[in-house]
């Protein structure tokens, strides 16, 4: 008798046949559960990828204050909104972003803020600004104090902001180094986390 036609043999490959079947199977049940890392990343990607709904090109916004003075302004390059959803995916990103926040007090420089790019939600008041952010208070040709860091988490209405990254500020009497910091424009008080330290110029 030939292996071809014996019944022990059949039976073999039967149950080889039937085991690498239920091996592939409980591969997959375990991959769909728990996939590696770079499976996770990309059903993570394919899920939150979105196309805009609108878009605005080169806007600027006028905020006013609850007593009807300006409390900022906001100059854009691009706006693109995108479907609200529950996720924590944004869906308002802004390119070029300039922030202009005014004081009470006219004889007051503004702050101006900018970066290459920012994001956030519709419904709050919140967006973080990313890539070479700038934030400067000039008072005159000669004085001026400028704040760089690579994201700032702001809030406009409340004008609020703060970061947990490194901060270089930068002003006629030297330059001070942190890490995170907390930012109150309404009383021009900065608050640095860690890590300071400074270099100051003595006249």
């Amino acid at each position: 008798m030939t292996p071809l036609c014996n019944p022990i043999y059949k039976m073999a490959k039967t149950w080889r046949i039937l085991l690498s079947f239920t091996g592939i199977m409980i591969l997959a049940l375990f991959l769909w559960r728990s996939p590696p890392k770079p499976l996770q990343e990309l059903i993570i990607t394919k899920q939150v990828v979105q196309y805009p709904i609108a878009y605005i090109i080169n806007s600027t916004t006028t905020q006013f204050d609850e007593e009807g003075s300006i409390n900022y302004t906001l100059e854009t390059e691009l706006i693109r909104f995108y479907e609200p959803t529950k996720a924590t995916h944004p869906d308002v990103t802004i390119e070029m972003p300039k922030f202009t926040f005014f004081d009470r007090d006219p004889a007051t420089p503004p702050w101006e803020l900018s970066s290459l790019s920012a994001q956030g939600k519709q419904k709050q008041d919140e967006l973080l600004l990313k890539d070479n952010v700038l934030l400067i208070q000039r008072r005159n040709e000669n004085h001026q104090t400028l704040l760089s860091t690579s994201e700032l988490l702001i809030q406009p209405q409340r004008r609020y902001a703060e970061t947990n990254k490194a901060v270089i500020i930068t002003d006629e009497n030297g330059q001070t180094e942190a890490t995170g910091m907390k930012f109150f424009l309404d009383d021009e008080r900065i608050e640095l986390l860690s890590e300071v330290k400074g270099i100051y110029r003595f006249k």
